[in-house]
């Protein structure tokens, strides 16, 4: 082979070997394409409001909004409960992402991107759970907890920076159901709260607070228990 062709192989190959190892130490860029259209947003919004609500071609409702550091978006999607919410940097650069069921609680995954698009947090607020939403929204359905008869809200403990030891709890709280005290003929209307586990779904306790009286949850007994034909009757029992 050509002296000069063989220099010119080796020289190349050393290129490319070098130029390899370098991108090695190059961090990882995540390109994001979800940017917020500002000049839409500020040619639509109500100037008194920072809002702007709209829906897409596929049907999904978008609610956009401002505040002082932010842009944010919300999205409904059209065949589920399920709100998908971004944030983004004044910029118009995606700061946040995640998912909300009906638009209160957190499902999910959620990702943290600094302004040149790299994804530098993801935080899993499912993470532990066995007994999950799905689970929960069944064991309303078996308890006759209908959403379209009783304004129910779900909380979860955050388990996204727990140990795997650490005990995590579902909550369902729902009402106003009418409570009448013992010897007396006077309706009250209280809450109901419900205590699920998180990796077993059973019960660990049952509580109630009556409106405009009670500022702290009291505990329901056993709702099977003989003469109590108030709580058996919420509870379907």
């Amino acid at each position: 082979m050509n002296n000069s062709i063989a220099i010119m192989i080796s020289l190349l190959l050393s290129f490319y070997i070098g130029h390899a190892q370098q991108s090695k130490n190059i961090p990882t860029m995540t390109q994001q394409l979800d940017t917020f259209d500002i000049r839409t947003f500020d040619k639509n919004k109500n100037k008194v409001l920072m809002q702007y609500e709209f829906h897409s071609p596929n049907g999904n409702a978008i609610f956009q909004g401002e505040s002082t550091d932010i842009y944010y978006e919300k999205i409904q999607n059209k065949t589920n409960n399920n709100i998908e919410y971004k944030e983004f940097y004044k910029s118009g650069k995606l700061k946040l992402k995640g998912q909300h069921y009906k638009g209160s609680l957190p499902i999910g995954e959620f990702r943290w991107y600094n302004d040149k698009g790299q994804c530098n947090r993801i935080s899993n607020v499912d993470k532990y759970f066995t007994f999950t939403l799905e689970h929960v929204l069944q064991y309303c359905e078996d308890h006759k907890i209908s959403e379209n008869e009783k304004k129910i809200t779900f909380w979860r403990t955050d388990s996204s920076f727990l140990n795997e030891d650490a005990p995590i709890f579902w909550t369902i709280t729902y009402g106003i159901i009418p409570y009448q005290g013992k010897g007396s003929l006077i309706e009250v209307p209280c809450f109901i709260k419900i205590t699920l586990d998180g990796k077993t779904g059973k019960e660990s306790k049952r509580e109630y607070k009556r409106v405009k009286i009670d500022t702290d949850w009291k505990l329901i007994g056993e709702p099977k228990n003989k003469g109590n034909d108030f709580w058996n009757k919420i509870f379907g029992n």
